[in-house]
């Protein structure tokens, strides 16, 4: 797999993805592959979309959910190929990702990578819209990235894409809102405040979910 990656064959990856669906370590180098070549340049994003690179990952990751390693990587993928792409974002909610994403957190609640990705991922794919802020919640979501924040207080960078998370969703509906009070979202970004005082960003995203959330 590395070989195909210096040579930048996105759809031989994925070719080989989809050949051996069942085969765990070929999902996640694929699934790791992909993402570090849609870090390049827009154009082979482009071309992985194209040729299905979504909807391979995805299905990598609804495969194999007891894999952590691809479903860090398989998220890691679907932020890639997100950042500032509509049209990918439309794909991936479509093709079951929000599901996918939510599903790996709740998996793997030990794992910090998985966590952080997952937040990650979730800060993106809500771009689609109120419809996809539904169906994060609808699957779990809000409860997923609170146990993330709770899990991991030690880790700066959770606790700041799940801030992140829960922010963008306070944005939404009233009903978003109360959900996201009780499941002690308020506590945990309190506390991620409390752990981390020196961290700007961990300050800015909390105080930003705060402010969303005393909005109730």
């Amino acid at each position: 797999m590395q070989e195909l990656v210096l040579e930048g064959n996105p759809s031989l990856i994925i070719q080989i993805m989809k050949r051996h669906s069942s085969n765990k370590d070929a999902q996640s180098h694929g699934c790791a592959a992909l993402a570090g070549l849609m870090v390049e340049e827009d154009e082979t994003k482009d071309s992985i979309v194209s040729a299905g690179g979504i909807e391979a990952v995805i299905q990598a990751m609804q495969t194999h959910p007891q894999s952590a390693d691809v479903q860090q990587h398989g998220c890691a993928a679907l932020i890639h190929v997100n950042v500032g792409d509509e049209k990918a974002n439309d794909k991936i909610a479509s093709a079951g990702g929000i599901e996918a994403v939510v599903k790996a957190m709740q998996t793997h609640t030990q794992s910090a990578d998985v966590q952080l990705h997952g937040c990650a991922a979730l800060t993106l794919i809500h771009m689609v819209g109120d419809e996809a802020n539904e169906r994060i919640v609808s699957a779990g979501g809000i409860e997923a990235v609170v146990e993330a924040m709770q899990t991991h207080t030690q880790n700066a960078q959770v606790q700041v894409k799940g801030c992140a998370v829960l922010c963008i969703l306070a944005d939404s509906q009233t009903k978003i809102k109360s959900r996201i009070a009780s499941a002690g979202a308020i506590e945990a970004v309190v506390k991620a405040m409390q752990t981390h005082p020196q961290n700007a960003g961990v300050q800015n995203d909390a105080h930003a979910a705060l402010d969303r959330l005393y909005r109730l």
